[in-house]
């Protein structure tokens, strides 16, 4: 009988620089109550990639979370991944460098956790070919890297169910498909979506290669994605924060056809305003043309990968698109 494996693999992230109380609800609401569920469910077995900058605030202010953790991957139910310490954008940064950031972060797994990591997690999932060489040479044996990058070299999405090997300069590297419908269902759907009927329902489905359900999500995706290729050009400057692309996709999600032919004019609009509004925070501080909803979409930014900080920044959007569109509908 044909098998289908489900790896899973949680991020868990905090940028640079976050409010010390963005840390504490996290940890409060995800973090430690998923630890516990994992310590009462030892047949669940995952990978675990934490950041470094997340790794730091536990070490200093919820330090039994990482004795407790080191007990799970001592008996093998989770397996730590490593990744740069501070989340780098790895091509974006010199060889040496990039090893370095590496290196820090296996390091402290294995101080805090008792293992090295072999698996390591792609910042924002920016993957470029050249990169097998580099991550070889660091000692990274396998990664994760979005499936659309295996259908660009000509593999069908209904066959990648496996891992596959890519090499560069004679260093090899294996690599998992991330499922793209399961990538953005998990995160932004309903928690009954991830339920274990549901994932029973995708493995049979995967068996046969042509689930009805998957194939639906993945229609209305596509549909998504090529509207968002009317509002969005190649090399798009609007596009250049990596974290920003979840929301853009959701926003333009649900826009008829003629709000997605004004979307670019407002977005452009909304990004200019964003950046005269920082430069009159620096300026002048005390000015009345502070706008205030400006300053909580940014502070919201710091944080791309919080399910609030992602429904709030939605949020804003509409809000001022609805505007926009009223304040420029055609007179009679």
């Amino acid at each position: 009988m044909n098998r289908v494996s489900l790896v899973m693999i949680i991020h868990d992230h905090q940028p640079v620089g976050n409010f010390d109380g963005v840390f504490r609800a996290a940890y409060d609401d995800a973090y430690g109550p998923f630890l516990g569920f994992l310590e009462s469910h030892p047949e669940f077995r995952i990978a675990l990639h934490t950041s470094g900058p997340l790794l730091e605030w536990i070490a200093d202010h919820e330090s039994q979370y990482l004795s407790r953790l080191r007990a799970l991957v001592k008996r093998d139910q989770v397996e730590p991944w490593g990744g740069g310490l501070y989340e780098p954008i790895l091509p974006a940064i010199p060889e040496a460098d990039r090893h370095g950031q590496i290196r820090a972060l296996a390091d402290r797994l294995e101080r805090d956790l008792g293992r090295r990591p072999r698996g390591l997690w792609l910042t924002e999932r920016v993957w470029e070919p050249g990169l097998a060489s580099s991550l070889a040479r660091a000692g990274v044996a396998y990664m994760a890297v979005d499936d659309a990058h295996f259908v660009a070299a000509g593999l069908e999405r209904e066959s990648l169910w496996g891992h596959y090997a890519t090499e560069d300069q004679g260093q090899r590297l294996s690599i998992f498909p991330i499922h793209r419908e399961l990538r953005y269902s998990i995160p932004f759907g309903e928690p009954k979506d991830t339920k274990k009927t549901t994932l029973d329902q995708f493995v049979r489905e995967a068996k046969k290669s042509a689930g009805k359900k998957l194939e639906l999500v993945g229609r209305r995706s596509i549909e998504t994605l090529n509207e968002m290729s009317a509002v969005f050009l190649p090399g798009d400057r609007l596009l250049a924060s990596a974290g920003l692309v979840p929301v853009y996709y959701w926003f333009v999600r649900d826009l008829s056809a003629p709000e997605i032919a004004r979307a670019r004019e407002f977005l452009a609009r909304f990004e200019e305003e964003r950046g005269e509004n920082r430069r009159l925070v620096t300026d002048a501080p005390t000015s009345k043309r502070i706008d205030s909803e400006l300053l909580e979409y940014d502070n919201y930014n710091r944080s791309t990968n919080d399910e609030v900080s992602h429904n709030a920044r939605i949020r804003i959007l509409r809000r001022r698109f609805k505007s926009f569109l009223g304040a420029r509908k055609p007179t009679r």
